[in-house]
């Protein structure tokens, strides 16, 4: 089952959703594809992980480092995981180019280079994560790019 509630940020009005185990998406209100990956079928109501989930943005928009992150739930290709994992490693308070993302995929994948443009192929419906905290990145595993062969 999917629950979902509110969240009132600075930025705007979000949306957060998870199953029993994990954080399943997060959209501002109004964006260009709301609650995309979203099944109709799910349950408004706060649960213990989405309190959590509140409690880690009400830190953030804080300007507090949050000492824990609520389990996230990619539900995508091997690829688009190690990209999320990947932009997990930023620290609080900085960027990382796609490029810098690329370089470093390209390190863990044991390939020479990578494009750039292909790592930001995930997001073309959904912003990146690194962005914002919730930003949307609940995009359906067909959005994924395929991993090149070597």
């Amino acid at each position: 089952m999917v629950y979902t509630c509110e969240y009132e940020s600075p930025l705007g009005r979000i949306t957060i959703a998870c199953d029993e185990e994990a954080i399943t998406g997060l959209w501002f209100i109004g964006q260009k594809y709301y609650a995309q990956g979203l099944p109709k079928k799910r349950i408004e109501k706060t649960t213990p992980l989405l309190e959590e989930t509140k409690r880690w943005l009400e830190l953030y928009f804080s300007g507090r480092e949050p000492n824990f992150l609520p389990p996230l739930k990619y539900g995508s290709t091997p690829f688009r995981k190690l990209v999320c994992q990947i932009m997990l490693t930023i620290p609080y308070g900085h960027t990382m180019t796609y490029k810098a993302i690329a370089k470093e995929a390209a390190k863990r994948l044991h390939k020479e280079r990578m494009s750039p443009r292909l790592l930001a192929a995930p997001w073309d419906t959904t912003p990146s994560p690194s962005r914002s905290p919730a930003t949307g990145w609940s995009a359906p595993p067909e959005a994924s790019p395929v991993m090149p062969e070597a």
